[in-house]
């Protein structure tokens, strides 16, 4: 069950990992020194830099620059983040549990033949 368990997770990180970013991060937070995707820094989506604090906004806008703050979308906080995180992680438990329980190679067939 290892190896396969490891592929499958593996894959499902690379599949969280983009759905993070093309949905998460850029509808509920921005900030603006990110250079890891947000997927693989559980916890550090936004933070205080320069003396200034994370903003909330209605709506989050990126691309901004280095000297404005980090944003995040009114409503969230970074436990509601984490929570979608864990939510995103358990779920490639269970799928990469799930798909390493099913045989990946046919059975062979008896040589019995129908009579």
């Amino acid at each position: 069950m290892g190896p396969k368990f490891l592929i499958v997770f593996v894959f499902t990180t690379m599949i969280n990992t983009v759905v993070w970013q093309k949905y998460v991060s850029a509808d509920f937070y921005d900030c603006v020194d990110e250079a890891i995707p947000g997927y693989w820094e559980p916890g550090f989506w936004v933070h205080a830099h320069d003396g200034q604090s994370v903003m909330t906004v209605p709506k989050v806008n990126h691309h901004q620059p280095m000297s404005a703050p980090d944003t995040i979308k009114q409503g969230w906080s970074v436990p509601r983040l984490l929570g979608l995180w864990f939510s995103f992680f358990t779920a490639s438990i269970v799928v990469s549990l799930g798909l390493a329980r099913i045989p990946w190679t046919p059975r062979e067939r008896s040589n019995q033949s129908l009579e």
